[in-house]
């Protein structure tokens, strides 16, 4: 039986002896299409992440994808790694019960930014330059996994270095998803040479005449 309307349910049969018998009470629910299916999380991420999309029944799932059959995804959860519509058709007491759609959006992560590697002198700073391919914001690391960021742009500044160094650089988009890795600049760092002389210093005329081999 099929209801429009909230409320408590019985069945009463009355035998061909004029026996009348009662079911217990039954409470019937109404539920839109809406409250069939819900996410379990954020719909909205970036790549190399999901969300657990979960139907109010425990059997009789057909899950679909853009209006398509899913074919083998009939459990009552499914997990969502694409951008796309999801919904559910349910066969409960014999009909067909379709739910609306939930709309997930994967947003696709920025390329690795492009760098290239420099060389100065000993006790030199030097202005680095990144590029960004696809117009993602910049942020300038000391480490390749480190939170501590030194800078953010397409240029960054160093201190003055002694030794090979090396920064990083990581791209994140408008929408908050970062580069699957972050790119590697290395400064390579050329020792300033020590002055190796000997010099001698002569008087002639008066005046001191020093020379250096």
């Amino acid at each position: 039986m099929c209801v429009s309307s909230r409320g408590n349910y019985l069945v009463t049969v009355n035998n061909s002896n004029g026996v009348v018998s009662q079911s217990n009470i039954v409470q019937g629910t109404v539920m839109s299409a809406q409250q069939m299916i819900n996410a379990l999380g954020a719909t909205n991420f970036c790549d190399g992440y999901s969300v657990v999309l979960n139907s109010i029944f425990s059997q009789g799932n057909q899950w679909y994808f853009n209006g398509a059959i899913l074919n083998g995804e009939t459990n009552q959860q499914l997990t969502a790694t694409d951008s796309g519509y999801y919904s559910i058709a349910v066969f409960q007491n014999g009909n067909w019960l379709y739910s609306d759609s939930i709309l997930v959006q994967v947003y696709s992560s920025p390329q690795l930014p492009v760098t290239s590697d420099t060389t100065v002198c000993s006790g030199d700073a030097v202005l680095l330059q990144a590029q960004s391919v696809d117009g993602a914001n910049l942020q300038w690391y000391d480490q390749d996994t480190s939170v501590t960021l030194l800078a953010t742009g397409n240029i960054f500044t160093t201190p003055a270095l002694n030794q090979q160094t090396i920064y990083y650089v990581q791209a994140t988009s408008a929408n908050g998803c970062t580069s699957i890795d972050r790119s590697v600049l290395t400064i390579y760092v050329n020792q300033s040479p020590l002055a190796a002389f000997n010099y001698t210093m002569q008087l002639q005329n008066g005046s001191s005449v020093v020379t250096f081999t």
